[in-house]
C-alpha cells in the first residue's frame, strides 16, 4: 500500500477538530502523521492540566526550566481524599432521592374549564 494512501486512510478515522490540526503540516508518510499526532496529543494533555505553568516552566516543583512531557504523562493520578468519598457518598444519595420523586411524579389533574376541543 503506498504511503499516501496509508496517510489518507488514517486521515479519515479522526474527529475534524484533529483533522484541522494535522492536515495544514502535510504528513507524507506514517510515521510524520503519527509524530504530529502525538506533538498535538502532547500539547493538548499539557494544557489541559490545571497547573500547566507549573509543569511547562517547572517553577514550583524542581525550579528548573524544563519538564519534559513524558514526566506529565507518568504522574500517578490523586487518590480519592476523605472529602471525595464523603462528596461521592451524597452525590449518590441525591441521584437516589431524584430517582424516588421521578417515580412518585403524577401529572397535575385538570382544572374545570380548561379543556379544549379541537374542531
Amino acid at each position: 500500500m503506498a504511503e499516501a494512501t496509508k496517510v489518507d486512510y488514517l486521515f479519515g478515522g479522526l474527529r475534524p477538530s484533529l483533522v484541522e490540526k494535522l492536515y495544514p503540516l502535510q504528513p507524507k508518510t506514517g510515521e510524520e502523521f503519527s509524530e504530529a499526532a502525538k506533538r498535538f496529543t502532547d500539547a493538548k494533555l499539557l494544557a489541559n492540566r490545571r497547573n500547566w505553568p507549573d509543569a511547562v516552566l517547572g517553577v514550583a516543583a524542581t525550579r528548573k526550566a524544563d519538564v519534559p512531557i513524558d514526566f506529565i504523562r507518568t504522574l500517578p493520578k490523586p487518590a480519592p481524599t476523605v472529602a471525595d468519598t464523603e462528596l461521592w457518598k451524597v452525590i449518590k444519595e441525591l441521584q437516589g432521592a431524584v430517582e424516588s420523586l421521578k417515580i412518585k411524579a403524577t401529572p397535575p389533574p385538570k382544572r374545570p374549564g380548561n379543556e379544549k376541543t379541537v374542531t
